[in-house]
């Protein structure tokens, strides 16, 4: 699913179940509506229902609880309304969203296109120099530039899960990582997917590795399926063997979790410019 389809997907299921607690409630108040007369500056109610078939409408007096129930039950009915309104909006939205992601896009294109080699359609270069730099920072940026561009070893194994194409032409394993890879070369964050590590006796390859402002290596995991016991394991097994390098999360780690292969792109977004940008 495209990403703006995985957001109003995400407003609508939030809205169903908002809607749902609402349906609960309503079955808990009492029949019935309640009336408001206003006469001579004084505010009067009357209980209207069905009683043995018949239409009958009481006056409440003072009972303020039957008065609050009542009204609480019409403020309810109309966010409901309001709320199924917005539902089969959203519902209609979501069929009508086209995917913007790279592969979709490609697809859509006509057939002579479509045959083209998937590197015809992007940037030779992935990262660029943000012009408005000068100084020390335009060098020091310069050195990220370079360094990201640079031919490096990236992991080849299992080279048929790398099915998600990013929007810069990177195909990658996961639709987190896609996210997370589009997410930076959106910004401009030169980065290097899978690059192997070897370090001692692990041959490794985290899933994005950086530069900081001293040209240090740090990295980044998104650990997307920790729902899954092996998967959760495997990745346990993974942490340990970066401990045992000097690679930990309080240095030169960065690790995102979620389950499900979800993805919260707040986070993505607060850790590129929180933690990541800060150390180049």
């Amino acid at each position: 699913m495209d990403f703006a389809r995985s957001q109003i997907n995400e407003v609508l299921n939030y809205y169903k179940e908002i809607s749902n607690l609402i349906t609960d409630e309503l079955y808990s108040l009492p029949d019935g509506r309640l009336l408001v007369f206003k006469s001579a500056g004084r505010t009067s109610f009357q209980h209207a229902l069905h009683e043995d078939g018949k239409y009958c409408r009481h006056g409440i007096g003072k009972d303020k609880p039957l008065i609050r129930k009542l009204a609480r039950k019409e403020f309810l009915r109309t966010e409901s309304k309001l709320m199924n309104r917005n539902i089969d909006q959203l519902d209609r939205a979501i069929k009508n969203t086209s995917d913007i992601d790279a592969a979709s896009i490609i697809k859509a294109m006509r057939k002579g296109y479509r045959e083209l080699p998937e590197e015809m359609f992007f940037q030779e270069e992935s990262f660029t120099l943000t012009h408005k730099l000068t100084g020390e920072d335009r060098l020091r940026i310069q050195r990220h530039v370079e360094w990201g561009n640079a031919p490096y070893e990236e992991y080849n194994g299992y080279p048929q899960n790398k099915n998600k194409l990013t929007s810069f032409g990177k195909r990658v394993r996961t639709r987190g990582e896609q996210l997370i890879a589009d997410s930076l070369h959106y910004v401009g964050v030169p980065n290097r997917y899978e690059e192997v590590l070897r370090i001692g006796p692990y041959v490794m390859a985290p899933d994005f590795t950086f530069r900081d402002c001293n040209m240090k290596p740090f990295y980044w995991e998104y650990a997307g399926m920790m729902d899954d016991p092996a998967y959760e394991q495997r990745h346990q097994i993974k942490l340990k063997q970066y401990r045992e390098v000097g690679i930990v999360p309080w240095k030169n780690l960065i690790v995102t979790y979620d389950t499900h292969g979800s993805i919260n792109m707040a986070m993505v977004e607060a850790t590129i410019m929180n933690d990541i940008i800060p150390r180049l």
